[in-house]
């Protein structure tokens, strides 16, 4: 018995899902961190309180200040490090000290010297201590903003190098749930965000792309929901709606809802406080942002869209019914007429022989083709010559390729005239 196309998408959705389980603990990922641990303020602004309006986080690079030099009279009493701000500076209680050069053999050699045994030295070091707490209270803040410049720092250039697996986010709508033995603490809400790095003002951007936000609920796989049919239409009206976290008349009102989707005993909690996990599902106003590979993600987002567009009746193009039966299946009189053009005037920018060109025909009448070949032989110079081609029969083409750097090579080979034409969809330039 032949498997439907729902059911060839639920297998693969559900072997991904074994062999690359769902993250359920948004701390377990590669980078993150509550936003609420940030050090708002002067240097780290959010939500577009900075320079920058459309930032959801912008952080400038920090001049820490020297702090205030200690007064003679007291510096050498000083038993900490002064110039560390996260430790109150002390002085010794009380030293032995050397009363003269001349003693007769009946004086003590020493003598103890309390620091309050001077008024002026004590009073130095209590107008010194007032200035010191000011400047360590401005340096603790400067110090955080520069650590946190400093993982951007570090983080900007793994990005550089590992930009195609790796995405950066914000999260929303944080949800708490004790269930047995899958705890979940994970954002219901997420943003994908940009990570720019302004070189010559020293400041570090993250912006949210075009994707907009979206409804995650990876973290619910294996978790029995009765009314888990209702989480395909709140996706959809999440992206349609395009809905803004930040505004809380429009974000709370859908916590609310997806809490009593998920449980008829869960609830949304507002503010940012702490709560314990539960036996029933809590949703928090508690924002985060994280790194965490994007490969996986977007393999099971497409897997369970595609998934719950079958279920909702959706027609299956017949390239995808072509890959579940053994029969070919043969294009209808109105398709072979609106194709037939493809296979008659060929439009190659690029010098082609009779096989690249016998491609061409046979993607005029057939609803797939497969070409293999070895590095080296030519399929990006092919592949180029059909994208131009096809776009001059009025045609949509989408090209995927597992690593990025191969849509690059290939983006320079189409004709100057129409590479304007090419859109990256899901590159780091999108």
């Amino acid at each position: 018995m032949a498997a439907t196309p729902q059911q060839i998408f639920e297998y693969l959705l559900a072997v991904k899902n074994l062999t690359q389980p769902p993250v359920r603990d948004f701390r377990q990922l590669e980078e993150s961190a509550y936003v609420n641990d940030l050090p708002r303020g002067e240097g780290c602004y959010l939500f577009g309180e900075g320079e920058t309006t459309e930032a959801w986080l912008e952080v400038h690079k920090q001049q820490i200040p020297s702090p205030p030099e200690p007064d003679p009279l007291f510096k050498d009493w000083l038993k900490t490090d002064h110039y560390k701000a996260h430790v109150l500076p002390e002085v010794t209680p009380s030293k032995e000290v050397l009363p003269s050069l001349h003693f007769g053999k009946d004086d003590p050699p020493f003598r103890e010297e309390k620091f309050e045994d001077r008024p002026e030295r004590a009073e130095a070091f209590r107008q010194w201590l007032v200035r010191w707490k000011n400047w360590a209270e401005k340096a603790r803040h400067k110090s955080a903003v520069q650590d946190l410049y400093n993982r951007l720092f570090t983080l900007v250039n793994r990005l550089e190098r590992e930009g195609e697996t790796l995405e950066l986010a914000f999260g929303h709508g944080l949800l708490l749930w004790d269930l047995p033995e899958k705890r979940i603490l994970h954002p219901l809400l997420t943003t994908r965000v940009e990570l720019h790095f302004d070189t010559r003002k020293g400041r570090f951007t993250l912006t949210p792309t075009q994707r907009g936000t979206v409804l995650e609920t990876e973290m619910l796989t294996g978790v029995k929901l009765p009314q888990e049919a209702h989480l395909p239409r709140l996706r959809k009206w999440v992206e349609d709606t395009r809905l803004n976290p930040l505004d809380r008349e429009e974000a709370i009102p859908f916590y609310k809802e997806i809490a009593q989707t998920l449980h008829p005993e869960g609830e949304f909690i507002a503010g940012g406080g702490r709560v314990k996990f539960r036996k029933t599902p809590v949703i928090l106003e508690k924002p985060v942002w994280f790194l965490r590979k994007r490969a996986t993600q977007l393999w099971k987002d497409e897997l369970r869209t595609a998934v719950e567009a079958l279920g909702q009746g959706m027609k299956v193009p017949k390239t995808i019914q072509s890959l579940l039966q053994m029969e070919p299946i043969q294009p209808e009189k109105q398709e072979r007429t609106a194709w037939s053009g493809v296979g008659e005037d060929l439009y190659f920018p690029l010098p082609a022989n009779e096989e690249q060109k016998d491609i061409a025909r046979r993607l005029s009448k057939n609803f797939g083709v497969t070409v293999q070949g070895p590095p080296g032989t030519g399929k990006s110079h092919t592949i180029a010559n059909l994208i131009s081609h096809l776009l001059a029969h009025g045609k949509k083409v989408l090209v995927t390729s597992h690593k990025e750097p191969a849509l690059r090579v290939l983006a320079g080979k189409i004709p100057e005239e129409i590479r304007s034409l090419c859109v990256s969809v899901l590159g780091r330039d999108s």
